[in-house]
């Protein structure tokens, strides 16, 4: 088996054994085992694992690590779903894990680099002072 990420819509296809995936402000996704820039709210679609078995077995597809929450895996399609929110000013950069099982051999596993990418989604604000001014005539 071999496992990778890509956007969608993918038909299964090896990578290599590292992926990244951007999530902030850019459009597209590149082809499996590249960076990718994701953008989406929660429940939007991010991105797709793709495996291929050579003996044609039902794939069964998973996330883990310590920052899996943000992602949520169908695991007979391998479609990934944002489950809740990224902000590049809490934290910028986290490793998941990808994995694939045929249900016949041992999971395949692959380290998978998240980047999230800054954008502008702070609207600027007024400081705490009076909002008045004298004009002479």
């Amino acid at each position: 088996m071999a496992l990778g990420s890509s956007s969608p819509p993918v038909s299964p296809s090896p990578c290599s054994a590292q992926g990244q995936a951007h999530w902030g402000h850019s459009e597209g996704a590149g082809a499996p085992g590249q960076q990718q820039t994701l953008t989406g709210a929660d429940g939007a679609e991010a991105f797709w694992l793709a495996a291929q078995d050579q003996d044609n077995d039902p794939l069964i597809y998973e996330i883990s690590g310590q920052f899996a929450y943000f992602f949520t895996v169908i695991p007979t399609t391998g479609e990934v779903k944002l489950a809740s929110p990224l902000d590049y000013e809490t934290l910028y950069l986290f490793p998941i894990t990808i994995s694939v099982s045929d249900g016949h051999n041992n999971p395949v596993l692959r380290a998978m680099q998240v980047i999230v990418e800054d954008r502008n989604d702070n609207a600027p604000i007024f400081q705490n002072t009076g909002f008045s001014t004298s004009i002479n005539e």
